[in-house]
């Protein structure tokens, strides 16, 4: 069931990032109950530290290292926390908290290896390891680095759900969003022929950026909405004539995308058995070489958000 959040802490979430948090809590506080060793949790790309800040409060209470590879992200995490000071309730000001710290770092394998270390160096308590829709390889080498750094053998707890696996170094969406998402796609690419043809600017001078999705309800709406995004004259931009041509390119990619909707699934179904699988043939090479290493391990698949297709938590315990 989903838990009603303290007042303010819902501040800057959207629902599907309150029902992702919502789960997490949940799933972290049925581990935790067996786990009387974890006192403080780190947060692996944090982002704006909704999971983090939630971690602090009721049920859990634990103390947080929030940490994100972007300086964005850390400063606008900075003034949501701030942001909900303002939403306290008289009374809650008096409710216990763990305290919450938020860190730039680099996240990479041995960049998180490395906070994992040092944060055992500081205090030997147990931890719980998080990582939330953590992107392409980030999950990844959030994995790696729980073993290499001797968390596995420490009792620490781990849970980790990937997301992005498109932008790993070695997709879905519904049939809902799969025409909208592919339209935007078109449109972007038959402006950038346009720009190119009356040498206008690279992407890489002037994008458009997020634009609503009702501006792509016509192409010409798109048009005239980016350009002046992008403050350009709509006449000193030419125009493509050949409409038909680009409605047969259009099929076509609709096809192509239909197809990658159908396989994403199944794909990405296969590349969270995978992790599984090669997590757990670290873990036993790691601790085969600790006899002592403590009581045996539990290394689970949970199925926990219902809001969309990459729900799969990977759990260590």
């Amino acid at each position: 069931h989903l838990q009603t959040f303290p007042t303010g802490l819902s501040h800057g979430m959207s629902p599907k990032k309150a029902h992702e948090v919502d789960r997490f809590i949940a799933l972290a506080q049925t581990l935790l109950s067996n786990e009387p060793q974890i006192k403080s949790a780190i947060d692996i790309g944090a982002g704006r530290a909704h999971l983090s800040a939630a971690l602090t409060r009721e049920p859990l209470l634990r103390d947080v290292c929030g940490n994100e590879g972007s300086s964005s992200q850390v400063t606008g995490a900075e003034k949501l926390v701030s942001n909900r000071l303002k939403y306290k309730k008289k009374e809650e000001e008096e409710h216990k908290r763990g305290m919450l710290t938020l860190k730039r770092e680099v996240l990479d394998e041995n960049g998180i290896r490395k906070i994992l270390q040092e944060r055992r160096a500081e205090k030997e308590e147990g931890r719980l390891v998080c990582a939330l829709h953590a992107c392409g390889d980030l999950t990844i080498d959030t994995l790696r680095a729980f073993v290499s750094s001797g968390s596995a053998e420490c009792r620490d707890v781990l849970i980790a759900i990937g997301c992005c696996y498109n932008l790993t170094s070695s997709s879905t969406s519904s049939w809902e969003s799969a025409e909208l998402s592919m339209r935007k796609l078109v449109y972007r690419a038959r402006l950038q022929v346009e720009l190119d043809a009356s040498q206008g600017p690279s992407p890489s001078e002037n994008r458009v950026g997020r634009l609503a999705d009702s501006c792509f309800l016509s192409y010409e709406t798109f048009r005239s909405k980016a350009l002046k995004k992008m403050h350009l004259n709509e006449n000193d931009v030419a125009r493509l004539e050949a409409q038909g041509e680009w409605e047969g390119f259009e099929k076509t990619f609709m096809f192509f995308w239909k197809l990658r909707c159908l396989l994403g699934p199944v794909l990405e179904s296969f590349i969270v058995l995978e992790r599984y699988t090669g997590l757990a043939l670290l873990l036993q090479e790691r601790l085969a070489v600790d006899e002592n290493a403590g009581k045996e391990l539990r290394l689970e698949l949970w199925n926990l958000l219902d809001q969309e297709a990459r729900n799969l938590a990977i759990v260590v315990h």
